[in-house]
């Protein structure tokens, strides 16, 4: 029996799908609560995407969720945040979906591109956090570039970017708005699709 092939494409719709599905159940029933622990530092960041929301989100696709997903001996320098990979998959299964968080306003984005390219998935998956006001459209254009010398591959990228709105007056976080844009990797004529807002929530 031929071996049905899931493309990027397809993984993605299901992935937004149920992210966004996972982020409204976890968050809507205290959204105030849930949001500012989770946007108070980088580290509750983390852990509320690694530790509550991708672990319900690779079940829901019938998948196993790696931790640190180990890919020194793949090409790159250090670990990726999280590989889904088929459910009951041995060891060495290559991975159906890569997710990588970033944190850090400096050169944010670029590292996590750079992790993820050299490795082989369907699907790589950024998650961004990002501080309004500052527009972070433009780095769209240097993660863009940052795949170049790995350029065509049979793969998308994804960038899902939580951007925090912050009250002028106290600093108290008001929203965040998750936006959603996606990138084939088949050449280097291709540019990203934007999605617009995934979720929004209100926190005043």
């Amino acid at each position: 029996m031929a071996q049905t092939v899931v493309t990027g494409e397809a993984l993605w719709d299901r992935f937004k799908t149920v992210f966004r599905e996972r982020l409204s159940h976890y968050c809507s029933r205290s959204c105030e609560r849930r949001i500012r622990l989770a946007w108070g530092w980088p580290a509750a960041r983390k852990q509320h995407y690694g530790g509550c929301i991708l672990p319900r989100v690779a079940d829901m696709l019938g998948m196993d969720m790696r931790y640190d997903y180990a890919t020194d001996w793949r090409g790159a320098d250090e670990p990726i945040d999280w590989a889904f990979v088929s459910k009951g998959a041995p060891p060495a299964a290559s991975p159906l979906i890569l997710v990588e968080s970033e944190n850090s306003q400096h050169n944010i984005g670029t590292r996590g591109v750079k992790k993820l390219a050299p490795v082989q998935a369907p699907l790589k998956v950024l998650l961004i956090s990002w501080a309004s006001p500052a527009p972070y459209a433009g780095e769209l254009v240097t993660w863009r570039s940052a795949v170049q010398s790995y350029l065509p591959q049979d793969s998308v990228l994804a960038a899902i970017v939580g951007e925090s709105v912050l009250a002028p007056d106290s600093g108290e976080l008001e929203s965040v708005r998750y936006f959603s844009h996606v990138l084939r990797l088949s050449g280097p004529e291709e540019d990203w699709v934007d999605e617009g807002v995934l979720i929004h929530f209100k926190c005043t």
